[in-house]
Parts: C-alpha cells; sequence; structure tokens
C-alpha cells in the first residue's frame, strides 16, 4: 500500500508488518499517488508527476540505495490533484483544468504520445473507466466526458462548494464537496437520485463505491 503526505514523503506499507519499508522524498507536499506491479506514481505541490522503480522496494535494496525517480513527466500547469492508470495508460489532470491521457510506455521509454483535454475551470478530482472520464471541478460542477472522442457528455450542477472527490460504477456517479454534502447521480442521465448532507457541517474530502455501500470521509 502507498500513502503520501503533507510531511513531503510517499510511503510504501508492508501491510502485514505494519510496518513503512520505502521513503519516497519530496520537496514540498505529496498530492497523489499510485502503485502497480511495475512502478510507483506521485505527485505533489509542483507541476510534475515522478515514476518511481517499484523493485527498489525490497528493505535490503531501500537500505542500499539512494532514491531517485526514473521519469519525471512534465506537461502539467498546475498541481497535479489526481492520477488514473490502466493499460498502460495513464490519465492525470490539475488545477488549471487540463487532463492529460498518455501512453504510458511510449512515454516512458521512447516519448511523448499523449491526448489533452482542457475543462471549463480546475481539476479536484476524477474517476475514469473505459467509457468515460469524470472530473469534479473547482466551479463546483462535475463534467463528464466521452473517454474515445474526449468530447463533453454533460455538465452535473447541484453542489455549492469545491467538488473534492468522486467515484462511479456502473450505474451511478458519486461525488463529495466542500458545501458538506454527498450526492448520488444517475450516470445516464445525469440526475440527482440522493443528497446526504453531513450532520455537523463537515466537508466532505472522500467517496468510495463499495460494493452496495458508500464511504464517506470529513
Amino acid at each position: 500500500a502507498m500513502s503520501g503526505s503533507r510531511d513531503k514523503t510517499a510511503l510504501l506499507w508492508d501491510l502485514e508488518k505494519g510496518q513503512a519499508i520505502r521513503e519516497l522524498k519530496h520537496s514540498i507536499d505529496v498530492r497523489t499517488v499510485y502503485l502497480n506491479n511495475r512502478v510507483i506514481i506521485t505527485t505533489d505541490d509542483y507541476k510534475d508527476i515522478y515514476i518511481w522503480d517499484l523493485e527498489a522496494a525490497t528493505p535490503e535494496r531501500y537500505q542500499r540505495r539512494k532514491e531517485t525517480c526514473i521519469r519525471s513527466l512534465t506537461g502539467h500547469n498546475g498541481p497535479v490533484h489526481s492520477l488514473h492508470c490502466e493499460r498502460g495508460v495513464l490519465i492525470s489532470c490539475d488545477t488549471t483544468g487540463v487532463v492529460i491521457e498518455k501512453d504510458f510506455w511510449r512515454c516512458v521509454e521512447e516519448g511523448p504520445g499523449m491526448r489533452i483535454l482542457r475543462c471549463s475551470d480546475g481539476v479536484n478530482c476524477m474517476v475514469c473507466d473505459m467509457e468515460q472520464v469524470v472530473v469534479g471541478l473547482l466551479n463546483k460542477t462535475i463534467e463528464v466526458y466521452d473517454r474515445t472522442t474526449m468530447l463533453k457528455v454533460r455538465t452535473l450542477w447541484g453542489h455549492d462548494d469545491h467538488v473534492w472527490s468522486i467515484d462511479m460504477n456502473k450505474e451511478y456517479i458519486v461525488s463529495g464537496s466542500w458545501d458538506s454534502s454527498v450526492r448520488i447521480w444517475d450516470r445516464d442521465e445525469g440526475r440527482i437520485m440522493f443528497l446526504y448532507t453531513h450532520p455537523h457541517g463537515r466537508e466532505i474530502s472522500g467517496v468510495k463505491i463499495s460494493g452496495k455501500r458508500i464511504l464517506v470521509t470529513s
């Protein structure tokens, strides 16, 4: 498991032992972390994306070598707040409203291979599947884009503050906002299906669909 913090580090954890086995130091607050079976990807409050070698994660190798990233990816104009990686494709978004889709291994091994999407405002959060890219924006809206064409399908209106977290499954989009609400949207029609407001008025920092449940952090 990976975690990132305002203490300027990203940590790789051994879940069985409950211990951090690797520390990736940054020069500023860490915003996003991603882990697969080959690499670790991190972002911070600067504009770049950092790719690290996962094979350096064993305690023995960790003690012997200095931490350096394989590659830093440029192209964003602001801090990268969200990442999505699948089937060799990396999608990232920043606070200026730019979403970049990169052919992951081409951009690492050969050169740039990308598509760029410009949203109507800065992007706080993002969720993707093979059909759509859904982003939560600073202007309190949610924008839904077709994954193939990168054209906007619809805009979802309803939140009264920044949309800070988003998730989806085949039927629903779930969003959490600083307006203390969680909203469930019909994915096909864009209608609000359910509205939850935090009883103590706390800002919603995270939402996650887990089976038939929705997990909320504030």
